[in-house]
């Protein structure tokens, strides 16, 4: 390892054009439909609020779908901010930075969200019913036994919250 690669990393805020900005080709994070509908709707609404991080020259560490996105929607001549480190990541740095902004996304307490926030709304901000652990019908699979047409009951197996349709 050379010197320069043990100093210790800085982050700085910097203005680049979105266009000038370089995919990495080996980026393995990918989006549904869905998760792109989201995010579209996401940049849309709050414009750009989490910054990409990018390498001394420009290629994109983390925020790969978001400047995607930005791309899409006619933004590339945009000047953006984005975190760039005080030397060149080296590779392994790099590659390691890749896949930890990714990953260490943390859980969610489903106490919280079935207690604080409405079901649609999490629905409506990207949540899918499997993500909230929601299921169908009521958890024994017994009904009333009336064939009831009246609000089918939704239950978190995480937390137990209930509601109704």
């Amino acid at each position: 390892m050379s010197d320069e690669d043990q100093t210790p990393l800085e982050w700085r805020t910097e203005r680049r054009r979105v266009g000038d900005l370089m995919p990495y080709e080996f980026n393995p994070r990918v989006l549904s439909r869905e998760q792109h509908d989201q995010l579209v709707k996401s940049l849309e609404r709050f414009n750009l609020v989490e910054l990409p991080a990018v390498n001394t020259n420009g290629k994109i560490v983390a925020g790969h779908q978001r400047i995607r996105v930005l791309i899409e929607l006619g933004r590339a001549d945009e000047e953006i901010e984005v975190r760039v480190p005080n030397r060149s990541l080296t590779e392994e740095e790099f590659r390691e930075y890749l896949i930890r902004s990714n990953k260490n996304q943390g859980d969610w307490d489903f106490d919280i969200l079935a207690n604080s926030f409405e079901v649609d709304d999490l629905r409506t901000w990207g949540f899918a019913d499997s993500e909230l652990g929601l299921q169908f019908g009521d958890e024994d699979g017994e009904g009333d036994g009336e064939g009831s047409s009246g609000p089918k009951v939704h239950k978190c197996p995480n937390c137990s919250f209930e509601f109704e349709d």
